[in-house]
């Protein structure tokens, strides 16, 4: 299985939830958000985060997210698993 979340649903902190440790490799302000793309656990992930959003590149932070936005897919088929 592999579990996906929109770079929108991605947030700074997790607000006393378990977050997800990542390390930040580029930020790029566009105007109506900032993309930073993130290293964690070995895999590169992109977040939307808001347009005031600054961010040093190599500096270490927290992702938040709600669990309920998470979407699990078969690992070999690509297909989303569970109900739409």
């Amino acid at each position: 299985m592999t579990l996906g979340i929109r770079p929108a649903h991605l947030s700074l902190g997790a607000g006393g939830r378990p977050g997800i440790p990542a390390r930040v490799e580029v930020i790029e302000p566009t105007g109506p958000v900032t993309i930073g793309i993130l290293s964690t656990l070995g895999q590169e992930i992109v977040a939307a985060l808001p347009p005031d959003t600054r961010l040093e590149e190599g500096a270490g932070i927290e992702l938040g997210f709600d669990p309920g936005k998470l979407r699990v897919f078969d690992a070999v088929t690509g297909h989303r698993v569970g109900p739409v």
